[in-house]
């Protein structure tokens, strides 16, 4: 295995001190100047050689790294699967490296990642989604000094995270369905993503509070596979009245149940209206495209991104109200195809 270039090696070959390289390489003054010359030739050298710094020598010296450990709880989320690119491009032009741990539900699988990262390797962490039983691992967390931040893990999180108002996504939604006319509202919800309790709450007191028709079959929940949806809509349209539109918690599912309704020979939007929740790049290529609630991913990601690094960069403590920061951010409704407007029944 080939031997791995150092600042001695690069000395030798320059005919500097060491001191030296490691002056111009790490871009540091000192009350000896540097020429030009020496500068040129360190650099020519250093490059001929092949030398890379060591990042562990590095965060020796100024206890960073300029990495950041990002735990994805299903990195086949294309909701989290966006997410996390703008996070890394976020964290890019702010300097900063992202390395990757896929719990894939695993809530011991992201207990290992979280425990390595906060090593002294890793500046700062992010949590992306929420996982049965993870109560306990946030609770490690908050007591350690490396900071950490949670992203789309609910409104209720206790922890310095970044989220989207549910509650508001889901009013957004019903009350366009409702201003098209729609009164009989069903809600497919999906058991696999944790989290998604608050946005059928919602959808329960809203079909309440406005005394709209309701039955049982009208709220769907299962694993959400094409067989789950199949059934799922047989059920909800043998109430004794059908619902004209269907409320889907997230785009993933509503893009299943519009295929689905294709295959059951439902005409979408004219038999029944589907609008979703996330605004995954599929909704707008579907056919129809999808009518759905935008999370500010964008928006979410340079939040996170600004609260890691602002705890970092003043080493706040477990206790500091840095840590403590909660931003909860207002979705917005993007209209497309797969809702039209009804006749009240």
């Amino acid at each position: 295995m080939k031997k791995r270039v150092t600042i001695i090696d690069v000395a030798k070959v320059a005919g500097v001190s060491p001191s030296t390289v490691s002056r111009v390489l790490n871009g540091r003054s000192g009350n000896v100047p540097i020429s030009d010359a020496t500068r040129k030739l360190v650099e020519e050298v250093s490059s001929n050689l092949g030398y890379e710094a060591s990042v562990f020598a590095s965060a020796l010296r100024t206890e960073r790294t300029q990495v950041l450990g990002a735990v994805i709880r299903d990195i086949r989320d294309p909701f989290l699967s966006l997410l996390l690119q703008e996070i890394q491009e976020v964290a890019y032009q702010a300097g900063q490296e992202v390395l990757i741990g896929h719990a894939r539900y695993d809530i011991n699988r992201a207990g290992r990642f979280l425990r390595l990262m906060r090593g002294r390797l890793f500046d700062g962490m992010i949590l992306l989604g929420d996982m049965p039983g993870d109560d306990g691992i946030i609770r490690e967390l908050s007591q350690h000094p490396v900071p950490f931040v949670t992203i789309a893990r609910g409104t209720k999180a206790t922890t310095p995270s970044v989220n989207v108002d549910d509650t508001v996504g889901t009013q957004l939604a019903l009350d366009y369905l409702l201003s098209l006319g729609h009164t009989r509202i069903g809600c497919i919800s999906s058991m696999a993503v944790a989290g998604l309790g608050e946005r059928v709450d919602y959808y329960k007191s809203f079909v309440a509070d406005h005394e709209l028709p309701w039955y049982p079959e009208y709220v769907q929940t299962g694993n959400m596979t094409q067989a789950d949806i199949y059934e799922a809509l047989q059920t909800m349209f043998s109430a004794p009245k059908p619902p004209t539109a269907i409320y889907c918690v997230l785009d993933r599912v509503a893009l299943k149940v519009i295929d689905v309704c294709r295959r059951m020979d439902i005409r979408v939007p004219e038999d029944v209206s589907i609008i979703g929740f996330d605004d995954i790049d599929d909704s707008a290529f579907s056919y129809p495209t999808l009518t759905t609630i935008r999370q500010p991913v964008d928006v979410m990601a340079q939040k996170a991104i600004d609260i890691l690094m602002e705890c970092i960069e003043t080493s706040a403590s477990v206790d500091s109200a840095l840590r403590q920061q909660r931003h909860i951010l207002k979705p917005t409704l993007v209209i497309r195809d797969s809702c039209r407007q009804i006749e009240s029944k």
